[in-house]
């Protein structure tokens, strides 16, 4: 059974990435290869490169089936950090002001009382 193969091109990445097959990957290849007659084993080679050309034509078709999205991803991305970029602007533009606002509202805190304190000055008197 074909089911049963396991091969480079559709096994899972080993350890070491890029596609590269693991030792125990490597080894139940082999042992399935060995399992199969002369004539399968033969035809392996280009089973298998039949395959890899399949796999390439498929990643080529969602790289241009996907290219849009790609796009406007990237688009997504710039957009989101030129506005990080500038609300970061605006508030550091706010902490600088943030001192010169708490003077002013001490000022208004201070005049408030002054009214206050002469409003009742002026009803103390006036009674």
């Amino acid at each position: 059974r074909s089911s049963d193969l396991v091969h480079p091109a559709t096994a899972t990445q080993g350890k070491g990435g890029r596609g590269s097959l693991s030792r125990d990957e490597q080894e139940r290849y082999l042992l399935s290869l060995l399992s199969y007659g002369l004539e399968r084993v033969s035809a392996e080679p280009d089973r298998l490169a039949n395959e890899i050309e399949t796999v390439k034509k498929e990643t080529e078709s969602h790289a241009v089936n996907n290219y849009s999205a790609f796009l406007q991803s990237a688009v997504c991305v710039r957009s989101v950090r030129e506005e990080l970029e500038h609300s970061g602007r605006l508030l550091h533009q706010v902490a600088a002001e943030v001192a010169q606002l708490q003077h002013a509202c001490a000022l208004v805190t201070e005049k408030a009382h002054k009214i206050e304190e002469d409003r009742n000055n002026v009803q103390t008197t006036s009674q």
